[in-house]
Parts: structure tokens; sequence; C-alpha cells
């Protein structure tokens, strides 16, 4: 049997980390697993995952004056529809790609996939819902929104899909339409082993000199979603001494180095960009703070748990079944500065904060979700 799995990009988020490590599961299941991505990746692949790249340009090349129509065209008629008309050479190349294959089963993990595979003849096929769509897919004002969900829910309908949580499941039920019997939730794969075994590798020149459990660490991309000048500004509030490290890159980097340096704590953050293996930084940590407005299955926190760091985090959609049963974890409302503030404050004047995390290593068991994705593969292969 083989699998293809397509993503927009391999840029070592949770989606990219989620696809890997059930590649690798299928794998030991005699499943063989493909990725297509649109853009190209400088990253390293797992061994026994080959890429494909398409290579196809969209509607548009990039220069000043088509980027000036892509953000109008953006801004008025949305993301999502604007991807979709000027998509179709990738989507006739994807198809190509598809079809020269012996394919049993594609899984969609993100949203421009699902664009893209929305123009390809039908192959059997999951939709795999990795976020809370009507937040993700928000415009700054009412009609590109409405027009982004109206592209999402025609691109999905009539598909079987899978939803990371419970919260991504009941968001898309509600806002997409999507019948309930139409979308069931499988969590993504958690590799306890894994993440312990890459939590004992050398540490970066950073962490060798900062004291063990006795920073704060934050991960993930640096974009919008994930509310980093909140983050920022709730540890320059709390005025602790714990000094905090921000592992992650993206499009507002510098906008938050300068925000650090306008609260006057430029000298206790450390914005250290991506790397590709944050485990010995998480657990070494006093504690991983996360301060997103929405999740899909927030799975750096779960990481965190398992490493036996304790956790803060906004009360986002994902995050109540991210750490359910276990122990460590301080969940405060999003929009509550104060809650926030206190919560670094009352966690890094703890000495010994006890963390127990053996009902999230059994809820998210490797074995038992790839068997579940195995199951769904040899299903469709049955028909």
């Amino acid at each position: 049997m083989k699998v293809v799995h397509i993503i927009n990009r391999i840029d070592g988020n949770g989606v990219t980390r989620a696809v890997f490590n059930l590649c690798q599961e299928l794998s030991l299941r005699g499943i063989e697993s493909e990725i297509i991505v649109s853009k190209p990746t400088d990253l390293p692949i797992p061994e026994g995952i080959s890429l494909t790249c398409l290579t196809s340009k969209g509607l548009l090349n990039s220069n000043k004056k088509t980027n000036i129509v892509r953000r109008m065209a953006k801004y008025s008629l949305g993301g999502l529809l604007f991807y979709k008309l000027k998509a179709k050479r990738k989507s006739a190349e994807l198809e190509q790609s598809l079809l020269s294959k012996n394919i049993d089963v594609v899984f969609l993990h993100c949203h421009y996939s699902k664009i893209l595979y929305s123009n390809v003849s039908k192959l059997p096929c999951y939709m795999v819902l990795h976020n809370k769509k009507s937040l993700q897919l928000k415009a700054k004002w009412w009609l590109p929104s409405k027009i982004n969900m109206m592209v999402m829910a025609n691109a999905i309908k009539n598909k079987p899909k899978l939803a990371v949580s419970k919260s991504v499941k009941n968001d898309v039920r509600r806002r997409l339409k999507v019948a309930d019997n139409m979308i069931e939730v499988i969590p993504n794969i958690i590799d306890a082993e894994d993440i312990r075994l890459r939590a004992g590798e050398q540490l970066l020149p950073l962490a060798l000199s900062l004291q063990p459990k006795n920073y704060l660490i934050a991960v993930g991309r640096l974009d919008k979603q994930k509310r980093f000048d909140r983050l920022l500004n709730a540890y320059a509030e709390a005025g602790v001494s714990q000094q905090l490290v921000i592992a992650g890159d993206g499009r507002l980097r510098k906008q938050l180095e300068r925000l650090a340096g306008t609260l006057n704590i430029a000298h206790l953050v450390h914005f250290i960009g991506h790397i590709d293996n944050p485990y010995p930084l998480i657990h070494q940590a006093k504690a991983l703070v996360l301060t997103s407005d929405y999740e899909g299955l927030p799975t750096v926190l779960i990481e965190a748990l398992l490493l036996k760091t304790a956790v803060i985090a906004t009360a986002c959609s994902g995050v109540r079944e991210a750490v359910k049963g276990a122990k460590g974890a301080t969940i405060v409302p999003i929009r509550n500065m104060k809650c926030l503030v206190d919560a670094i404050r009352a966690t890094c004047e703890q000495k010994n904060i006890i963390v127990q995390s053996q009902a999230l290593e059994e809820c998210f068991a490797k074995e038992q979700v790839a068997e579940r994705y195995f199951r769904l593969v040899s299903n469709f292969e049955a028909r």
C-alpha cells in the first residue's frame, strides 16, 4: 500500500512533525509514504520518506507590481479564492504526479493543499484538519473572511475529514456546516520515547549558558496566531528574573524584537530562530509558555509535559484537550493579562513543580493513533 501526504511546505512546525511521525509509523505497518509539497525546502527529511516538490508557478510571477495585485486581491476577495484562481497549473501538475503513482489514499494536511486538490480528479482522500478554520481563515474584514470560508467549505464538501481535536471538529461542524458522520477525531502522533531521547542530545551554546530550570521558553512560528506580543507584554509586566527563550521564526520576528526593546527586556529575551531539536531547551526550562489566540492541538504543550516541564497556556481551542489528565499545566483566560502575569510570577517563584504526564502518553500513544490511520487506509483499499 502507498499513501501520499500533501502539505504546502516543510518548515519544522507542528503539522510537519505530525506528518513525519505518521509516515514513519505507517512504514512500520508496511505502508509506503510520500510527501508532496508546494514549496521547496532545505530542512532534512527523515529516512524512508520520499519528497516531491511541485515546480509550477502560480498565476503571477513575483515582482513589485504583481505583489500589489496579490495584496489587493487578498484584501478584497480573500486569500483562498485568489490562491484557487492562480493554482490551476499547480493543480494540473499535482494531478499528473498522483496519477503516475500507484496511490491508495491521499491525506491533505493544510488548507492550501485542499484548494489544490479541489481541481484534481477524484482519488481516495482524507481532509486532515489541524487548526480552527473559523479563526485561521479570518481576514481583515468580513467579506474576504466569508469568501475564505465558502471556498474552504466547497473544497472539503462530500469528502471524509479528520480533525486533530474535538474543538477543531466542533468548529468545522458549526462554521462549515459539516455533518457529524463526515468527520472523525484522530489526534496527532506523539512519540514520547523519541522526544525523551532527543531531549538528551547535546545542548545549544545558549542552553549551556542558562541555569537549568531557571528560564522560560516559548516555541512556535512568529506570526499573529501565536501572539508572542502578548507573551512579551506579560513577561515584561511580571518582572521575573528568569530569562525568556523564543524558538521559532516568522514574518513578525523584527517587529517582536523591536517590542522587546521598547519594553526594556531585550537583554532578557533570546530570539534563537527555528531549531531542528528544541527538546533539550524545553527539558531544561522552568516552564513552557503558549499564548496563542487559537490552536488545533498544541503538540508543544504535550511534548513539554512529557519532558516533565511545566506549562502555562492561554485557554484557546485545543489546549484543554492537549493537557487533559496531566499535572503541571496552568491554563489562563485568553484575554486576561493579569491572570497570565500572575501565572508567570507564580510559576517562576515555585521551587519544585510536580509534572505528571502518564495520561497524556497513553492518550497520544503512537501505536494506537497509527493503528487508526492504518485501518483507514486498509478500509479504502478494500472498497
